[in-house]
């Protein structure tokens, strides 16, 4: 999986996304502010943490809500530099949560949080340099706030770190190193760590192959909700990788993932429809998740629902559909597309 990916799977946390607009929010009606002398500095911890916890359980809707609900009380503390308050404020500029979405307000918020050695405020400025969000882009700088957050013991900062070793951003690319960070992740119980230290040891990636492994951090992961963590163990168990093969455990896994949006699970879930793998046969439900995914530009997931409509597996045919679909395929290098594309042009 590239970075980019992942990067949107730590969205909930670091709040910044290379393809959303954060400039395109919508301000509230005036916030009034309550007296200096109503804010309780433990509600605000307990308040953070709360928010904190959601999002690291991927509950995002939560966290959002429990954010509008105490915008007052964060503000007031951002107007105290407290660096919770700064942090959770920068959020809501990230967020358009009772502001107007401003990435150099954010940024801004950040960096006076950081300036309080908020460890989770580092990561955020990270972010901000590696996808030029409220600064100029800059991949070095990025890796030395990762770096600076990670060496504080923060798990997502030891995560983001990994991911810029094992993909040379920011630094020369080194597998290894980036094994070392995951796994500090990992054992922190950080989610995203675990699934990329599971996946380092399923494909050998900076440290010897080892699928049973492999299947220890995928299903740590998995267990917190994490998407890939699911897909990744589904996979281990329909190929009988590093754990006793049973497809209906796959189903179990790869269902979980494609329910919360991530397309390869929803791919491999259209898949054992298809194939009655695992589950029933159904073609037209193997078809609805197969679109959900070629529909997340999953070139693998395109390809499969352009042989559906061509072949018309659980829709009518459609050969315009097919050559669409299969386009969309090759257009990303997917050569089984092309190779169809071909036998379809030298058919008519």
């Amino acid at each position: 999986m590239t970075l980019l990916t992942k990067q949107a799977v730590i969205i909930a946390i670091i709040g910044l996304s290379t393809g959303s607009n954060l400039l395109l929010g919508q301000a509230s009606n005036a916030v009034e502010k309550p007296p200096v002398s109503a804010l309780n500095q433990d509600s605000i911890s307990a308040s953070a943490q709360k928010v904190l916890k959601a999002l690291g359980e991927k509950a995002e809707r939560a966290a959002l809500d429990q954010m509008r609900g105490d915008f007052k009380l964060w503000q007031t503390a951002a107007d105290q530099n407290r660096p919770e308050g700064l942090y959770l404020i920068g959020q809501c500029y990230v967020y358009g949560i009772e502001v107007i979405a401003d990435a150099n307000k954010a940024f801004s918020c950040f960096q006076k949080a950081a300036d309080s050695d908020w460890a989770s405020a580092y990561v955020q400025i990270g972010s901000c340099y590696q996808n030029g969000v409220g600064v100029a882009k800059d991949e070095t700088t990025a890796v030395k706030w990762y770096r600076k957050a990670a060496e504080q013991d923060n798990a997502l900062g030891e995560y983001c770190l990994g991911q810029c070793y094992q993909n040379g951003i920011g630094n020369p690319k080194d597998v290894v190193e980036a094994v070392k960070w995951f796994r500090r992740a990992a054992e922190q119980g950080e989610a995203t760590g675990q699934y990329s230290l599971g996946d380092c040891y399923l494909v050998g990636r900076g440290v010897a192959k080892d699928a049973t492994e492999a299947v220890k951090w995928f299903r740590q992961a998995a267990e917190q909700g994490d998407a890939n963590g699911q897909s990744s163990l589904g996979f281990c168990y329909q190929d009988g990788r590093g754990v006793s093969r049973d497809l209906v455990e796959a189903v179990k896994w790869y269902r979980q993932a494609a329910e919360q949006g991530d397309p390869t699970g929803q791919r491999n879930l259209g898949y054992c429809y298809q194939h009655a793998s695992g589950v029933a046969k159904d073609h037209a439900e193997a078809v609805k998740w197969y679109r959900k995914a070629a529909e997340q530009d999953d070139a693998i997931a395109q390809r499969l629902l352009g042989w559906c409509y061509y072949k018309g597996i659980g829709l009518r045919e459609n050969e315009a559909e097919a050559i669409h679909w299969l386009r969309e395929a090759a257009k990303q290098g997917d050569a089984d597309a092309k190779s169809r594309l071909i036998v379809i042009n030298n058919r008519k």
